[in-house]
């Protein structure tokens, strides 16, 4: 029993340490891609933050896995280009400027309205109550013969992505479908960097974060469609209740992002593409160039966590753009 506590115990360390490096490194290099995109809130900077990441990590992946590189050649470059991203941000966003922006938006929470607070009170609560519960008490074991075996397999390789981890035989070839995105890598990674089992990392511990950064994703998209914080944070509140009745079907969105957003492919669907919604309305609103840069970083993110986003993303645009064109006041043009 003792040797169960003290298991679990280091297990909670290692989890509370990775998500506050994860957090914290988003943040840092959101700060340096937030002077080219300009948003004015943490939440903005956290999310696009972590996308810059993982979008550079996408730049960089994709030769070492086509070259089948060692795992830990791979590991070593991962840890350098994080570091040096790290450290730069001290030297391109100044204390000064961070206090500033600190005190700007610290001041409009000393100002929030009591209605607003019990509203954002609650979205909270649930949001962790639904974060929690979904890492925690479910289990899901779909695809785990392949994306985990993967994640597994990768850390003790001297050539990645070479054999078909879910066989596991030394003459599958590894499916050429796959080798474009660098999630699973990455996933790798965290795993040996944190001593954190696979099943765990993949099942327990990404899933919380995620689902988080989900949330956060529909609260900007809320934030672009209704304007006013209240109503957002309402929207926000009435998504999370749905999703808690999305069991019905297996591709419901709900559904997806409470059991199984421990996969790239769902990443994709409820923080990326989201995130591509948001800066092609203000795109078409404002016509500012920042958004274009932003989605820039999202279709790169977008590959990282899935090889399907390549096809879905233009999908994404034509769609839109069909929307746009219905909307537009073509007597201007007349």
């Amino acid at each position: 029993k003792n040797e169960k506590k003290e298991k679990y115990s280091m297990l909670f360390m290692k989890t509370i340490f990775l998500y506050l490096t994860i957090v914290i490194i988003s943040y840092r290099i959101g700060l340096i891609i937030n002077k080219i995109l300009k948003n004015h809130n943490y939440i903005s900077i956290i999310l696009y933050g972590f996308l810059t990441t993982v979008a550079i990590l996408q730049i960089i992946y994709i030769p070492l896995i086509l070259l089948h590189v060692s795992f830990e050649f791979v590991l070593y470059i991962t840890i350098f280009i994080i570091s040096i991203l790290f450290i730069t941000s001290f030297f391109i966003c100044k204390p000064k400027q961070e206090k500033k922006f600190f005190k700007h938006n610290y001041a409009k929470l000393k100002h929030i309205k009591k209605t607003d607070f019990v509203i954002a009170s609650i979205l909270i609560l649930m949001v962790l109550t639904q974060a929690t519960v979904s890492s925690l008490l479910f289990n899901e074991n779909a695809d785990d013969a392949f994306y985990v075996s993967l994640v597994e397999e990768n850390q003790n390789s001297d050539a990645i992505y070479t054999h078909a981890p879910s066989l596991g035989s030394e003459n599958t070839i590894f499916l050429s479908r796959y080798m474009i995105s660098g999630y699973e890598l990455s996933l790798s990674v965290l795993a040996k960097i944190f001593n954190i089992p696979s099943t765990t990392l993949c099942h327990t511990i990404i899933p919380f974060i995620m689902i988080l950064f989900s949330y956060m994703a529909y609260y900007l998209l809320a934030r672009k469609l209704l304007h006013k914080n209240r109503t957002a944070m309402i929207y926000v509140l009435l998504l999370s209740i749905l999703f808690l009745f999305s069991g019905f079907t297996s591709r419901f969105r709900g559904i997806i992002l409470l059991s199984r957003m421990w996969q790239g492919k769902e990443i994709f669907l409820n923080i990326v593409l989201t995130l591509i919604l948001v800066n092609l309305i203000s795109l078409s609103k404002y016509n500012e160039k920042r958004n274009i840069k932003a989605l820039l970083i999202l279709n790169l993110s977008a590959v990282f966590f899935t090889n399907t986003a390549i096809f879905l993303v233009p999908f994404a645009y034509i769609g839109f753009g069909i929307i746009a064109l219905f909307q537009r006041n073509w007597k201007t043009y007349s």
